[in-house]
């Protein structure tokens, strides 16, 4: 990718040197907790408690201009330097504006085109599918990657992280990280190879760690510019030194930039109002602040980390279908289930995700966090697999249909989150020969997928 507008990403770096000074408790609570109540009250932000996909486009929009102004009003906060890093209404339209409406990720055969689309729109959706976030034993790494490149709805895999790289540990902001990037790199490529796509998106780099990895793993022999690099905000839309050095480098080295955030429902944000509001702001705020190719905020429950709670549901559909209707930012939904593979449940939370995204106009869906990635290895391909199929078989669906199917679904996880099973192992979910679900779990896939269709979901 050809990125040129250096001077631009200058003037980014510049507003973290010489914006005001401001404390970050008075950020967390002016700039965003008491703004956001303002907010919500300016632009009268309010549902119905029991739809999970509005179809209220008046709403969307103005729940669009409320997210516009707190990204306009409050911009950044940079953590290193203690600035408020500030945009004027037309510099913030203009880079806006400049985003991708498609972007090609991927080379040869395995290419693929992300594009833009609106709410009931009935076009295809790029599926992410991978243990992103997820920690599995290094020496497990190769084979999970294969078993998600095997997948043939799968466009782009995202690796787990992992722990070690060659038996050691790995230490952060050592010369390990630069291993580890490494380690990693050359494992995924290899096993990308082995499932027959050599070309397909990576998402990399996976393995958490400081900037370090990040720039070793964008590098001579190692992750390529077609591959999906990543970026991100500290929650509510904070960033630093790091951040911004990751987004430089994939800027300079015309690698693909994907960016998140993560707002946090119980916070500053507040509620599902607010929420929804944090959910508008950080996609136009990353793409200001860290040049995004592909922005998404994917929210997290204080307590639960899933984002698949009933409160949160129609607050990303509703910031979905605002940034659909208002820009052409390329967003995405990022699914983080409570509970784990080998469960009914992980795989109705999977589905009604999917169907709330795709009718809401999400470009592309990340898939599976699976039991909100806190547990080494247990994640499994089955529930991107579901997911791409429950995708695909929406994307003809209106929201009031969508609506309908979430609300069913709902019915059968939501109780069961705080208590939720976390499930099994890639071991135990997968047999580790032939990389094909185990006979259990493929039997409970299946059970789910004939639950779906009775549902009235033609998948």
């Amino acid at each position: 990718m050809k990125k040129e507008n250096y001077e631009y990403l200058a003037s980014v770096l510049e507003k973290a040197d010489t914006g005001p000074v401001i404390e970050e408790k008075e950020w967390d609570y002016q700039y965003i907790g008491a703004k956001t109540k303002d907010l919500i009250k300016k632009y009268d932000i309010s549902w119905d408690k029991d739809t999970y996909v509005p179809a209220d486009d008046d709403l969307a929009d103005r729940l669009y201009q409320a997210g516009w102004e707190l990204a306009l009003e409050s911009g950044v906060y940079c953590r290193n330097t203690k600035k408020q890093m500030l945009w004027t209404e037309d510099e913030l339209k203009g880079i806006i504006d400049s985003g991708p409406s498609e972007l090609v990720v991927g080379t040869g055969d395995d290419e693929v085109v992300i594009r833009q689309r609106r709410p009931e729109q009935p076009s295809r959706v790029t599926i992410l599918g991978g243990a992103y976030g997820t920690l599995i034993e290094e020496d497990l790494f190769g084979a999970m990657v294969e078993a998600y490149a095997k997948e043939p709805l799968i466009d782009i895999v995202e690796p787990p992280s992992i722990p070690t790289a060659f038996g050691r540990t790995i230490r952060i902001q050592s010369p390990w990280e630069v291993m580890a990037a490494r380690r990693e790199s050359d494992l995924a490529l290899a096993a990308v190879k082995r499932a027959g796509r050599p070309g397909i998106c990576i998402g990399a780099a996976a393995t958490s760690g400081s900037e370090i990895i990040e720039l070793a793993a964008t590098s001579y022999n190692a992750y390529r510019q077609t591959d999906w690099h990543h970026t991100s905000f500290v929650s509510e839309n904070k960033v630093t030194y790091a951040d911004l050095t990751r987004a430089a480098h994939f800027y300079l080295t015309g690698s693909v930039a994907h960016t998140f955030c993560d707002p946090i429902y119980g916070g500053y944000l507040g509620g599902k109002e607010g929420i929804a509001i944090g959910c508008v702001a950080g996609p136009i705020l990353l793409r200001a602040t860290l040049l995004g190719d592909t922005v998404n905020a994917g929210p997290s429950h204080a307590h639960l980390s899933c984002d698949t709670h009933a409160d949160l549901l129609a607050a990303q559909a509703l910031s979905f279908q605002a940034i659909a209707r208002n820009t052409h930012l390329l967003k995405g939904i990022h699914i983080r289930p409570a509970h784990g593979p080998g469960t009914k449940e992980i795989l109705y939370e999977v589905a009604a995700m999917a169907i709330m995204g795709v009718t809401s106009g999400v470009d592309y869906l990340k898939s599976v966090q699976s039991a909100c990635g806190v547990n080494m290895g247990h994640t499994s391909p089955v529930e991107a697999r579901l997911c791409a199929r429950v995708a695909h078989a929406s994307e003809a669906l209106s929201r009031e249909e969508g609506n309908a199917l979430v609300t069913q679904l709902v019915n059968k996880y939501q109780d069961l989150i705080p208590t939720a099973d976390t499930g099994i192992h890639f071991r135990d979910s997968y047999n580790l020969e032939t990389l094909e679900p185990a006979q259990a779990w493929q039997k409970i896939y299946e059970e789910v997928v004939s639950e779906l269709r009775e549902l009235g979901l033609s998948i």
